[in-house]
This record gives structure tokens, C-alpha cells and sequence, in this order.
């Protein structure tokens, strides 16, 4: 019985042996390290010239096509605009079919300011939904003051 285990301790000392040689120093890590950096030193400069020769065709390609529609910009860079915080004004416009509220700038393509029509709340009319009962206080409260939010002016 001892002499196999002499064998496999034998043999376990050995393999760990094996591994150790095989694992790398600190100083070969060290120096592969640096072999890399001054291999792929070079590699970024000759990357951006390359880049930026394509990006330069691409340009020139692209002056004489005119702007996709998805790549066009949200809001035109007019210098008036300070930010593109929305200026909605308030939600005080109501549909005369559901009394939902909605923002002037919601009514339906081609209605007036005047007479307003709204499409996004009861599909002009053709859904018809019970009014709601007023919330309980803390939430009415809540959802009815006119205290001043964080982005008030």
C-alpha cells in the first residue's frame, strides 16, 4: 500500500513540476509584454491613415448625394436655439369628443389651431371609454398642484 502511494505522490510532485515550467515568470510576461507594444506601436498610425483616406472617399461621395431622411438632423442648427428642450407650452387643449388633454401641436395634419381635432386619444371619436373618478387625496393632490417642477422657467 505504501509503495503506491510513494508512486502517486511520485507522480503528483512531477506533475506540478510540469506546470510550473510551463507557466511563464513574471519577467517573460513582462518582456512579451513590451514586445508587443513596440510591434503594434506602428500599427495605429497606419490604421488612422488608412481610415482616414476612406473617410475622405466617403465625403466626396456623399457631397453630391443628397441627405437620407434618417440621418438628417432633429432640430436644424439655427444659433436662436439655445437647447432641444421642448417648448410644447402647456396640455391644455381638449378633444371635444373624449375631453382628453393633448398639446396644441398633436391635432390631426390639416386641422385648425381654432377647432382642434385629435386623433391619438379616442380614434376620432370611435372609441368611447367611462370617465374616471377622481383619485384618492394624496394622489390627486399630486397630479392636480401647479407646484414648480425641477425644469420650471
Amino acid at each position: 500500500m505504501t509503495a503506491t502511494k510513494q508512486i502517486s505522490q511520485q507522480a503528483r510532485r512531477d506533475r506540478e513540476r510540469r506546470q510550473a515550467a510551463a507557466q511563464p515568470t513574471n519577467r517573460v510576461l513582462a518582456q512579451r509584454t513590451r514586445r508587443n507594444r513596440e510591434r503594434h506601436a506602428s500599427l495605429p498610425q497606419t490604421q488612422t491613415n488608412a481610415h482616414l483616406a476612406q473617410q475622405a472617399r466617403r465625403n466626396r461621395q456623399r457631397e453630391h448625394e443628397p441627405i437620407r431622411i434618417a440621418r438628417r438632423p432633429l432640430v436644424p442648427n439655427l444659433p436662436a436655439i439655445g437647447s432641444l428642450r421642448h417648448r410644447l407650452g402647456h396640455c391644455n387643449i381638449s378633444c371635444h369628443l373624449c375631453g382628453a388633454n393633448h398639446w396644441i401641436e398633436e391635432r390631426v395634419q390639416g386641422s385648425a389651431k381654432s377647432v382642434p381635432r385629435f386623433s391619438t386619444c379616442c380614434e376620432s371619436g370611435t372609441i368611447m371609454m367611462d370617465e374616471f373618478e377622481q383619485p384618492p387625496e394624496p394622489l390627486h393632490s399630486l397630479l392636480m398642484d401647479l407646484t414648480p417642477g425641477m425644469f420650471s422657467p
